[in-house]
């Protein structure tokens, strides 16, 4: 079953663009702490070009004549530079990893985590969006949290879970910098 998730989402993520991962599944499982920060660089370069999506699509949007496709607009400027804000910042930090000696096991884990933790903030952000579309004054900028939220939520919790390794049922090594 699980195998037959994970194909099904890959099917869908390659439906949506050439985005493919830094490599084939079988060679992204050897969970070298490069592997893990060449897969940390391939999430923050789609968060970016994400970021750069919604910035440019939202300032198109902000020349519309109906007020609630200008607040969604405002929405997607705002949230996407967030996002490439977040992406720029975790190429950096991905660029001061290379130099020094990193855990595999302990950088798998921590990309994880911090990947489920904002799935979770995900879901609250869409909550958000609900109650302002909820207010008519506020419909547009709800409509845009609940979409910027989404695509969050399904980004997120796409890549928390198939890096997770059960999802490929493979072990992790300690550490790279340990004999085997």
């Amino acid at each position: 079953m699980t195998k037959k998730l994970a194909f099904y989402f890959q099917l869908a993520w390659g439906l949506l663009g050439p985005w493919t991962f830094a490599s084939d599944p079988a060679e992204a499982m050897q969970h070298s702490a490069q592997a893990i920060l060449a897969e940390e660089t391939v999430i923050s370069e789609r968060l970016l070009a994400f970021g750069a999506l919604s910035v440019g699509t939202g300032a198109v949007m902000l020349f519309s004549p109906v007020a609630w496709v200008r607040d969604f607009g405002v929405q997607n400027v705002v949230w996407g530079a967030i996002d490439g804000a977040i992406a720029w910042w975790g190429l950096q930090e991905i660029a001061r990893k290379r130099d020094r000696p990193l855990d595999a096991h302990e950088e798998r884990s921590n990309l994880i985590r911090t990947l489920w933790i904002n799935a979770g903030l995900d879901v609250a952000y869409i909550a958000g969006g609900a109650f302002l579309a909820r207010q008519p004054a506020r419909f547009g900028h709800g409509v845009g949290v609940m979409t910027q939220g989404s695509f969050l939520l399904l980004f997120d919790s796409y890549h928390a879970w198939i890096l997770t390794p059960e999802a490929q049922d493979a072990p992790i090594p300690h550490s790279l910098n340990q004999p085997s």
